[in-house]
């Protein structure tokens, strides 16, 4: 009996075992996912509660107080549309570019099927340089003008210097209580990177990053409801594939030292964030293979549920307000 109990417990070691390792290996059990483009789209233009009302814009200015999902970005040429346009682009899409400077955005979802065509096309109303042509149904954004200065209710040349001082690419901002309503930090507090500065010009938000590193779920067995913490910490999915992952890869070689330095981990891993799919509310992403593994739990054949090694990606878009003393204000989103 005492020999057999050894050879069960050292077959339940060894599956454990294997279990830490392929769950540890996104190349091994992580499917690859394709991006959830108008998702992706939808978070380079605006910042959405839980019940899908504009809170705040990630691109350009909602002008139209009657109509919040009508977009307006400062744009003085169709060229500088088109750059605009193409940097929301996903790294897989299907894209086709017409001799009149239109380009067309085929876009899907993360299994690839239609989601309809994206636009832009020269001209528009409103003296616009360029506008885009969306998809029927397209969620929350009705309208996408670009627009020169000169058809822009305010030309904003306005001294941002005392309240984006500290705001600069790779520079280490201390994001705490005492410095934002606590409402607005439900995505994580304390030391983070600058990974993207705000653009006056086009009211682009910046972006700030930090990648904890205590791990959640390291081989723990758990109950459905044990991540709700840790995932109501997290950004959406469509976030991580789109402004904050694509800006963290592509330069990834000047944040990663930075977050060494203040002793987070990197972003080949897994992170958790929130999904809107059939895939389930809560999924895991790689912020630098753009895999998705579609869920954030292993099972064994003893039907026990374990937890997927992965970390939190805690992520802002700052932008400026009026601070009602005549000034302005930063803003986390």
């Amino acid at each position: 009996m005492k020999r057999f109990r050894c050879y069960c417990l050292f077959f339940l070691l060894g599956l454990v075992a294997a279990v830490s390792c392929n769950k540890n290996s996104p190349e091994s059990d992580g499917s690859f996912v394709s991006a959830d483009d108008s998702g992706v789209l939808l978070a380079n233009l605006v910042i959405m509660d839980d019940d899908d009302n504009i809170i705040g814009n990630v691109t350009g200015f909602s002008l139209n107080e009657a109509n919040p999902g009508e977009i307006t970005i400062h744009a003085e040429s169709l060229e500088n549309a088109q750059e605009i346009f193409r940097s929301w682009i996903t790294l897989d899409a299907v894209v086709t570019e017409g001799a009149d400077g239109s380009i067309s955005w085929q876009m899907t979802d993360i299994e690839k099927k239609s989601q309809g065509m994206a636009v832009l096309k020269p001209g528009g109303e409103k003296g616009a340089v360029a506008h885009v042509e969306l998809p029927a149904g397209f969620p929350v954004i009705t309208k996408i003008l670009f627009v020169p200065s000169t058809s822009m209710p305010e030309n904003a040349e306005l001294d941002f210097a005392d309240a984006l001082e500290q705001y600069y690419f790779g520079n280490v901002i201390n994001v705490l209580k005492g410095d934002f309503p606590e409402k607005d930090l439900k995505h994580g507090s304390g030391a983070m990177v600058v990974i993207r500065e705000y653009d006056q010009d086009t009211n682009t938000s910046g972006i700030l990053l930090a990648l904890p590193q205590h791990t959640v779920g390291d081989g723990t067995y758990w109950g459905g409801d044990v991540f709700d913490e840790d995932f109501g910490r997290s950004r959406k999915l469509a976030e991580l594939q789109g402004p904050i992952g694509k800006t963290y890869r592509q330069y990834r070689k000047y944040i990663d030292p930075i977050l060494t330095r203040l002793n987070y981990v990197n972003g080949d891993r897994w992170f958790s964030c929130t999904n809107d799919s059939k895939y389930g509310n809560r999924t895991l992403y790689n912020l630098v293979s753009n895999a998705d593994d579609g869920k954030y739990y292993t099972t064994s054949f003893w039907n026990m549920t374990w937890g997927k090694t992965h970390y939190e990606c805690w992520a802002y878009f700052f932008t400026l307000e009026k601070d009602g003393n005549g000034g302005y204000k930063v803003v986390l989103k």
